[in-house]
């Protein structure tokens, strides 16, 4: 099935776009930016009665081994599949990579006002979470931004 698929395919890892090497059907020529952009936001590609994640093709494409975790998109955007864009990990590490909820009523990510008036900061990685109360909003932000650098090493992600 791969192999058939890369007949099909080209992937330019500076760009992140998969083009057809030919054509599969009369809606698609040859040349022309493979795949849709589904409602999450994520580059799919259908070919052969299946529909592959191109984040997931651009790693087996560029290490010739399908990711047995997940794919990650180093900057947030899931259409951007540039090969310096990608990295494999682990769920966890995927959900330290978010962006912050849109109903923070604070404005920092992992922080949140409590029923008295103080902030609750909060950080979890691979099960384990760390939270403390803080009297403003800055000490909280401090706080959670040191303890996820700690914690989410490179894949920390503070907005």
């Amino acid at each position: 099935m791969v192999k058939r698929f890369f007949e099909f395919v080209k992937y330019d890892p500076e760009t992140g776009v998969f083009s057809w090497a030919k054509s599969p059907n009369a809606n698609s020529p040859k040349d022309s930016i493979a795949g849709s952009t589904d409602t999450a936001g994520y580059r799919r590609i259908s070919l052969l009665g299946k529909q592959v994640s191109a984040h997931r093709l651009a790693v087996l494409w560029m290490t010739g081994s399908t990711p047995e975790c997940e794919v990650d998109h180093i900057n947030g955007i899931r259409s951007d599949n540039r090969w310096a864009n990608l990295r494999v990990c682990d769920q966890s590490q995927n959900r330290q990579n978010v962006n912050i909820r849109s109903d923070n009523k604070v404005g920092v990510k992992g922080v949140r006002i409590t029923k008295n008036g103080r902030f609750e900061a909060q950080v979890i990685a691979n099960k384990t979470r760390k939270s403390a109360t803080f009297i403003t909003l800055s000490e909280a932000a401090e706080w959670v931004r040191s303890t996820r650098l700690a914690m989410h090493g490179e894949f920390a992600k503070h907005a």
